[in-house]
């Protein structure tokens, strides 16, 4: 370019473009909601146990977070507040440091026009649990932005039968 020549406008970067330059930082994990939240505050969480056939306490309460935005960007999108009422077929995990997803196509069509928030928080405060970061104080996220469909890792979802 001529100097003088105003350079053109940079594209501006989508939601999880920019979730995964802060991913790529080591210094956040991420928490996927239908809702925008202030202040998370500790839950306790809930696993299925092979002993007991049964959704079980698992730990003490805690706010708990991811260190891969796209399973907080699908976490945010695919939740029980997005489908109340119904079921929702769907999975996710990490194997090898990848994330993995799986979702039927109801789900899919259904999360089209929907939105939800991946919470951006420093993770330091956090400690590693089982494939999971976890925090047991509230937490005040440092950035909360709003995914959509659009967002998701699509060629990533692997179809899920009903």
């Amino acid at each position: 370019m001529e100097q003088g020549t105003p350079k053109p406008p940079e594209r501006e970067r989508t939601p999880r473009e920019r979730l995964l330059e802060l991913e790529r930082s080591g210094q956040y994990v991420f928490h996927g909601s239908a809702r925008s939240i202030e202040t998370l505050e500790p839950r306790q969480g809930r696993d299925f146990s092979e002993r007991t056939g049964r959704m079980e306490p698992d730990g003490a309460p805690a706010v708990a977070a991811t260190e891969h935005a796209d399973v907080a960007i699908f976490r945010a999108l695919v939740n029980p507040e997005q489908f109340p009422g119904s079921g929702y077929g769907s999975g996710f995990g990490v194997a090898d440091g990848k994330p993995h997803f799986e979702a039927t196509q109801e789900v899919l069509d259904g999360i089209k026009d929907k939105a939800g928030y991946v919470h951006v928080l420093l993770k330091r405060g956090f400690q590693p649990v089982r494939g999971e970061w976890r925090a047991e104080e509230p937490v005040r996220p440092e950035s909360i932005v709003r995914v959509t469909a659009d967002d998701l890792p699509i060629d990533e979802i692997a179809l899920k039968n009903d």
